[in-house]
């Protein structure tokens, strides 16, 4: 099992890193990232989730302006009736305008919208702090994703500013590794 101590000091740097990116360095990596990003979405037989950044997140919110309303995009929700013995997210059918505050202050889909099996995505934007070079990811902490990804068979494509990616993360047996990686430098496949 990886070392606590040192994910926690890795996820202080790599806050750290994204909380210090200038607002105009900001705004062009998010252009990159959707540039990057909208062939995996048009070429997406499926419902695509994609997720509401914080503040200092990769954003995926471009592809919205792109695609909505042709697009099925599912975005996700605190599944509370498991949380907080299973930290686990369900994903709803919804525009980003239907979206309303949640979960940790995040917007997210109200409950009542439809829910999309995980085994119905087709595409799965997972943010993150740090991912390095076989694709692991460092999250948050809180385990959604982790709980999450191994329920579904969708791509699972990484999100992050180029200053993320890092040679190697300490990693656990729950820890799935993504399919891909988009920075605002490009697309990244698993060595």
């Amino acid at each position: 099992m990886a070392g606590a101590a040192d994910k926690t000091a890795l996820r202080d740097v790599m806050r750290r890193l994204r909380r210090d990116l200038s607002d105009e360095l900001r705004s062009l990596a998010h252009a990159h990232l959707t540039t990057h990003l909208e062939p995996l979405v048009a070429a997406a037989r499926g419902p695509v989730a994609l997720f509401c950044p914080t503040p200092t997140e990769a954003s995926p919110l471009g592809l919205v302006v792109r695609f909505e309303p042709n697009a099925r995009f599912a975005w996700p929700r605190v599944d509370t009736a498991r949380w907080p013995r299973i930290p686990a997210l369900t994903f709803h059918l919804a525009a980003l305008s239907d979206l309303v505050p949640g979960a940790f202050g995040l917007l997210e889909p109200p409950a009542s919208f439809p829910v999309v099996p995980l085994t119905d995505l087709a595409l799965i934007v997972v943010p993150g702090l740090a991912f390095d070079h076989a694709l692991n990811r460092l999250g948050q902490g809180g385990g959604f994703y982790d709980a999450t990804l191994p329920e579904t068979p969708a791509t699972r494509v990484g999100l992050a500013y180029e200053l993320q990616r890092v040679p190697s993360l300490p990693t656990d047996p729950h820890d799935r590794p993504m399919d891909l990686l988009v920075t605002d430098l490009g697309v990244y496949t698993r060595r």
